[in-house]
């Protein structure tokens, strides 16, 4: 890895009092910056393209999507390289529309105007931090402090910012770089800043694209190797005790380039390898750009981010599989249920396949039996719609709803045992009608309230707190915690519990492959899971006449089965493959 992003994004806005007859607000109104001044003289937003590229280190060429790295048991890890872009025309182009209008209004013949404008300082501090998994070997190179430019930045970092510090944090599965610059005068001159002149005179200079790149990145173990990255930053324009403006900064996926929107991240497929060949062509449908060596095709199996479970098939020219043949490793407690062309398992991958470009498939299970604590064979219904007459799929799900809905679907013994009205939370009295369920939920152990005492349960619930509230039923102390298939989850407070769900196939990401651990959960999100730790799955062929349905759902719509799970109480047949059930009467 040879030089990987360094950010600079200085000016923009600007401005100073600039003659008697203009006050800086009304400079900043004039200039469209905002309608009221005192907004703009905190901060500016400016999103600012970017990438994250990879290749095997033997490629030419960089490229986006999975890179398959297949290696045969005897060999040595082959390495793979990354960088990451950063591409400043939103800046460069924010800034010279200001500056020209800051001109234009101050006039030629101002020349105390002109002045103060091109004295005009400008700072500001940039933040970039990748994360890689912690079974990969960075170069020493990239995490030591060195200058800029035999640290793995471009050239033209060296004429714009000064390192402040460089850290490597390592954790159990993941370990993060972090570099913080400061943006410093011409040519690195102590105590000199740049200047509103100095971008006005040569913009390309002082806001150049970067790149830092990474070269030779060692894989120690078989997986998906995600890297991710972040970008954050700010500019200051005028005297920093009392700043004209503010610019932050944040780095976001160039569009276009990347369709499945997956943020600053890709990742490297390392699988074990065998072979197989021969067939017709068909295209993948694993997506992205496969870089591996030419001509050879290769077929990686995928198991909640781990590789090396299943061989990975491999073809000089193309690869034809029978899918319905290729076995998944037993899993404790777990039904495997086949191969799909998506992490979010909405496209199955069955039959006899021949690939003539790379792809990966990535294999489902469920849970087949369910936790003694439910009542997996009485099927009420424990989501209700609203006065209005919807279910509201897409909407937010609060704290005490979840509670509820667990609580009532517990065995009555159960129930019975844990059942309480006491609680120590200061904001869950005994007469919310949420009491009895959130106060016995706590009781048993299954939520928790936060350290300040509190319960929100009006709040909204994140992912990561449902994830934590599942796990917790299948007890995360103890369940398989390795390895993790998220690029946003490495230091989350509620990372073991997002691994342990998503090992024991409870929740799962998205196609992008983040899992947005703060990002509020949505009903048809919840019903999704709650079905799968009660085991309640049906299908067309399951339902039967009579059923409640709602009007803002639809068969087209991923969730329209599990919301119909959740909102009907039903008796049912369990099918012979031991997941679907085929309902067999509605109770009122």
């Amino acid at each position: 890895m040879k030089k990987i992003i360094a950010s600079v994004l200085s000016a923009a806005l600007f401005a100073t009092t600039f003659a008697s007859a203009m006050t800086r607000d009304e400079f900043l109104a004039a200039t469209a910056l905002t309608e009221t001044p005192e907004v703009v003289r905190e901060k500016l937003d400016q999103p600012v393209e970017a990438d994250i590229l990879v290749k095997l280190s033997s490629d030419a060429e960089y490229g986006q999507g999975v890179v398959n790295i297949v290696k045969n048991a005897s060999d040595a890890f082959p390495t793979f390289d990354f960088k990451a872009e950063l591409y400043m025309d939103s800046v460069r182009n924010l800034f010279k529309n200001y500056i020209e209008k800051a001109e234009k209004l101050i006039g030629k013949e101002d020349t105390a105007g002109l002045a103060m404008l091109n004295s005009t300082p400008i700072t500001g501090q940039f933040t970039v931090t990748i994360t890689c998994p912690s079974d990969v070997t960075l170069p020493d190179y990239i995490t030591d402090e060195t200058s800029l430019n035999e640290a793995g930045f471009s050239e033209a970092a060296d004429g714009v910012f000064k390192e402040v510090s460089r850290t490597l944090e390592t954790g159990r599965n993941a370990q993060t770089l972090t570099i913080v610059l400061d943006v410093v005068g011409p040519e690195h001159k102590e105590g000199i800043p740049l200047t509103c002149k100095d971008l006005r005179d040569n913009l390309d200079k002082y806001l150049p694209d970067l790149e830092l790149e990474c070269d030779g990145v060692q894989p120690t173990a078989y997986g998906t190797k995600t890297i991710s990255g972040k970008i954050t930053g700010y500019t200051v324009i005028g005297d920093t005790t009392d700043p004209i403006s503010t610019v932050n900064y944040e780095a976001v996926q160039r569009p276009g380039v990347n369709d499945d929107a997956r943020g600053l991240s890709e990742s490297i497929s390392v699988a074990k390898k065998s072979t197989t060949g021969g067939g017709s062509s068909r295209p993948s449908s694993s997506g992205g750009i496969a870089i591996i060596p030419s001509s050879t095709i290769s077929v990686v199996f995928d198991i909640n981010g781990k590789t090396d479970l299943v061989d990975a098939i491999t073809g000089p020219n193309s690869v034809t599989v029978n899918l319905d043949e290729v076995k998944a490793p037993e899993k404790e407690g777990l039904k495997f249920v086949g191969w799909h062309y998506d992490q979010e398992f909405l496209k199955p991958a069955t039959g006899t396949v021949t690939f003539n470009s790379n792809a990966v498939l990535y294999g489902r299970y469920v849970i087949t039996s369910g936790l003694d604590v439910f009542a997996t064979d009485d099927h009420k219904l424990y989501i209700k719609g609203y006065p209005d007459g919807t279910v509201q799929p897409n909407g937010n799900i609060t704290r005490e709803e979840v509670a509820q809905a667990l609580y009532r679907l517990l065995k009555d013994d159960v129930r019975d045992n844990i059942t309480t009205s006491s609680n120590s939370f200061s904001d869950v009295a005994e007469d919310r009608w949420s009491n009895v369920s959130v106060s016995s939920m706590a009781a048993a152990g299954f939520i928790n309230g936060y350290e300040n005492g509190t319960f929100g349960p009006g709040k909204p619930i994140t992912r990561a707190e449902f994830a934590t509230i599942a796990s917790r039923f299948f007890n995360a102390s103890d369940a398989d915690k390795s390895g993790i298939p998220y690029s946003d989850v490495p230091g989350h407070w509620a990372e073991d519990y997002i691994v342990a769900a998503s090992n024991m196939y409870i929740i799962r990401g998205y196609s992008d492959g983040t899992f947005r651990p703060d990002q509020y959960i949505t009903r048809a999100e919840a019903m999704t899971i709650i079905n799968r730790m009660t085991v309640r799955h049906t299908d067309a062929n399951g339902l039967i006449a009579g059923i409640k349905t709602w009007p803002d759902i639809s068969e087209s719509d991923w969730y329209y089965y599990e919301v119909l799970e959740a909102t009907n109480s039903h008796s049912y047949v369990r099918r012979a493959d031991g997941y679907y059930e085929d309902w067999s009467a509605i109770i009122d």
